[in-house]
C-alpha cells in the first residue's frame, strides 16, 4: 500500500491499521524533519502508543520510521523525560486518538535518578554501537554503504542521551531536541549528531568518541566532556 502524499495523514492511518490491530492502538503522531522541516522526500517519522508484548519497538514500513511504545509503560518512558516519547509528544502532530488523553509533563522530582535513567539508556545504544564500528572499521570495504548510516544514527541516540543527562542536571523542565541543541552549540555533542548528516563522516573523531566512552563508563567518571570544544 502506498502513501498517498496528498492526503497522507488518512493514507498513513489506513496503512498502520492494515499492519496493527486498531483496537489496541491508542495513539498515532507524525513527527520529525517532515513536519518541522517540510522535508517531503526524508522517511516520515511515525509514533504510535498501543497495546504490544514489548516495552518499545522499532521498525520500517514503506516510508513510515515507526517507533511504538506499550500503552502500559508510557507513563514511565513520560516520567523520565526519555527523548524517544518527549520528542514525538511535544513536536509531533495527532493523526489518530482512540480517546487518548495526551500526558502533562510535571517538573523533575529527582534530577539525580532520572540523569541515571538517561546514562542508563546511552549505555544500552552504545554497546551495539561500539561493537558494530569496530566491525566496520575491520570490514569497511565488504560492508552495504547503509550499515555505516545505522551505526551514525545509533551513535546519535548515545550522544543524546549523555547530553540531555547532563542538561537535566540542573535544570527541571521537558525540552525538545532542537530546544538541546540550541543550548549546546560548537560542542563535542554537537558535532558528533551532525555525523549522521555527512555523506563522509569523520571516522577518527568517532574513534576518540568511542575510546572517551568507555574510560567514562568503565571508570564511572564524569561526562562533562561532552560538552568541550574538542577532544
Amino acid at each position: 500500500m502506498e502513501i498517498d502524499l496528498y492526503n497522507i495523514d488518512n493514507s498513513i492511518v489506513k496503512l498502520l491499521f492494515s499492519k496493527y490491530c486498531k483496537k489496541r492502538i491508542s495513539k498515532i503522531k507524525i513527527f520529525g524533519s517532515n513536519i518541522l522541516y517540510n522535508k517531503q522526500n526524508s522517511d516520515i517519522d511515525i509514533f504510535i502508543i498501543k497495546q504490544q508484548k514489548l516495552d518499545y519497538e522499532h521498525r520500517i514500513i514503506d516510508r513510515l520510521d515507526i517507533t511504538s511504545i506499550n500503552s502500559n509503560v508510557i507513563a514511565y518512558y513520560i516520567s523520565n523525560f526519555d527523548p524517544i516519547v518527549t520528542e514525538p509528544i511535544l513536536t509531533g502532530r495527532s493523526i489518530y486518538s482512540n480517546n487518548f488523553q495526551e500526558p502533562i509533563f510535571s517538573e523533575i522530582e529527582s534530577n539525580k535518578s532520572l540523569c541515571k535513567y538517561l546514562i542508563n539508556r546511552s549505555k544500552k545504544f552504545y554497546s551495539w554501537t561500539r561493537t558494530n564500528f569496530i566491525s566496520y572499521q575491520n570490514m569497511i570495504n565488504n560492508l552495504p554503504s547503509y550499515y555505516l548510516s545505522f551505526i551514525l544514527l545509533n551513535l546519535s541516540f548515545v550522544t543524546s542521551y549523555l547530553l540531555y543527562s547532563v542538561h537535566y542536571r540542573t535544570h527541571s523542565n521537558v525540552i525538545t531536541f532542537a530546544e538541546l541543541l540550541d543550548n549546546y552549540p560548537n560542542t563535542i555533542a554537537m558535532e558528533l549528531i551532525k555525523q549522521k548528516c555527512l555523506i563522509n563522516p569523520d571516522l577518527s573523531l568517532i574513534k576518540c568518541f568511542i575510546k572517551k566512552v568507555d574510560n567514562t563508563f568503565n571508570d564511572n567518571t564524569n561526562i562533562d566532556w561532552i560538552l568541550d570544544n574538542s577532544f
